[in-house]
């Protein structure tokens, strides 16, 4: 169970890739010598897109079907190139985000994020293809790619779980979002749906500002919205003392109630592989290693990309590491991890 060179990528057994994109999240499993195939978040920001395009040209081109995507949260840089991923391959189900159990409320954060992305003049197809999916109406826009509605829609409100052939376990953990966000939304969504019909773009990013009970944190909130998925295999395999399970965090902020869930998810399989979370590492980590709720991996991978504005990785995260003799990956525009489960 160590990490493969790229020569031997497309080896038999069960194969995963986090890709050398920079700043975002492109995770990729073949199960059974690519018999299934999953992703786990396809989204890249600034000129690390070019990177991404490449990962995802480079993926398809060996897997033109596809099992089934997560997004595990609405930011740009989890689910850009998602345009570009169902355009190259055939996807069967996509899991979504469902916050608060209620579809409006989701689009209506949805709608804000492209508008974001609209005000900074990027690529917005990727959000064009998420409200056609959340709202299952057809646009201008849509009409031509008819592959959508063949693509079956999870969205995800609670946690769940699923098999591959008694082969392989996946769990979703949805954590939904804080109360005080939702209250903001809720409070404001006349006011947020009027506005995107009438003021798009940088105006309409100066006025939702100025709304009642706006604060920097709405805008952050949506990291811990993120939906974790953990996959492990369902028998006995080699090397058991490394653990088997791994562990996709996204950007969601790490405590002690995930790591509960986390560790009753992976009691029987420990942890081979954990993607320590973008932005929930920063105040969180270390705290919480300290005292006991950090789960125990045999290998942490820490995704970034060189030169981006929310300095990552965090030094502390990193001094936690060496100073534990942890095993760890990093992953960015110019290396990637692979590994594989036998």
């Amino acid at each position: 169970m160590e990490p493969i060179n790229a020569e031997t990528w497309a080896a038999p057994h069960n194969h995963f890739i986090f890709w050398r994109i920079g700043q975002g999240l492109f995770y990729t499993g073949s199960l059974l010598d690519g018999t299934y195939n999953f992703v786990y978040d396809c989204g890249a920001e600034g000129f690390c897109e070019q990177f991404l395009n490449r990962a995802i040209d480079e993926f398809t081109s060996a897997t033109p079907v596809i099992d089934f995507v997560v997004i595990s949260h609405l930011h740009y840089d989890h689910c850009s190139g998602l345009y570009t991923l169902l355009q190259k391959s055939k996807v069967k189900k996509i899991y979504l985000p469902l916050l608060n159990k209620d579809k409006q409320f989701t689009l209506c954060i949805l709608h804000y994020y492209k508008s974001l992305a609209q005000a900074n003049d990027v690529d917005t197809r990727a959000y064009d293809i998420l409200e056609f999916l959340y709202n299952g109406r057809d646009s201008d826009f849509l009409q031509r790619d008819i592959f959508l509605h063949e693509i079956e829609t999870v969205f995800v409100s609670n946690s769940s779980g699923f098999d591959f052939r008694q082969h392989w376990e996946f769990d979703l953990l949805a954590p939904g979002i804080n109360s005080k966000t939702k209250k903001f939304f809720r409070d404001n969504a006349v006011a947020i749906e009027n506005m995107i019909k009438t003021e798009p773009g940088k105006k309409f990013i100066a006025d939702f500002k100025k709304l009642n009970g706006y604060t920097p944190s709405i805008e952050r909130a949506l990291n811990n919205t993120s939906t974790v998925l953990i996959h492990k295999p369902l028998y006995r395999v080699r090397n058991p003392e490394n653990g088997t399970a791994s562990i996709l965090t996204g950007d969601i902020d790490f405590t002690r109630i995930l790591a509960r869930k986390i560790k009753k998810a992976t009691d029987d399989s420990g942890i081979y592989v954990f993607q320590i979370p973008h932005h929930g590492s920063k105040d969180n980590w270390v705290k919480l290693w300290n005292d006991g709720t950090v789960c125990a991996s045999n290998t942490y991978v820490i995704s970034f990309g060189y030169g981006n504005k929310h300095r990552h990785p965090h030094f502390p995260v990193i001094n936690w590491i060496a100073q534990y003799s942890k095993k760890y990956s990093f992953v960015t525009q110019l290396e990637d991890y692979q590994y594989e489960i036998q």
